[in-house]
């Protein structure tokens, strides 16, 4: 069932879960955090609301504080949720395959290659009995192999 609301914030009455799943959802923030300031107090995010190779370090700091603390309050609120012996299941895309979570560092096209490959990797171990249920699983290498490319 979805709710309205902000899955960061409480969605239901306490003890009323029997099982969460949240698919995807964790990778978002609930805000821009909070701009890093430069000696004369000017921000120094570059105007942009993500992190670049241009990003200064404090900048990858603060996004990365403000992804702790929300999937901290996640968590929190989901356990009030969740009656006693409850599950939960979460999926969140992550750096996996990437050289580094630092985006200073660079990467070459055989890296964007092999961090491609790993992505349909782990979305084929969740999707393949899904999509081979639906569309036959006579597709499923084809369809991987574009998703990998």
């Amino acid at each position: 069932m979805g709710a309205p609301g902000s899955f960061y914030s409480h969605l239901f009455p306490a003890n009323t879960l029997n099982s969460v799943h949240s698919n995807y959802s964790l990778q978002w923030l609930s805000r821009v955090p909070p701009a890093p300031c430069n000696e004369e107090g000017l921000p120094i995010t570059e105007a942009n609301v993500y992190i670049s190779k241009t990003s200064p370090p404090t900048v990858a700091k603060s996004y990365l504080a403000q992804s702790e603390e929300d999937f901290s309050f996640f968590l929190k609120c989901r356990s009030v949720e969740l009656v006693l012996n409850g599950h939960m299941v979460t999926m969140v895309l992550s750096f996996r395959g990437r050289p580094s979570v630092d985006p200073h560092v660079a990467d070459d096209i055989e890296d964007k290659v092999a961090r491609a490959e790993t992505l349909a990797n782990i979305i084929r171990s969740h999707a393949e009995a899904s999509a081979s249920h639906y569309f036959g699983a006579h597709i499923i290498d084809t369809l991987y192999a574009k998703l990998a490319s």
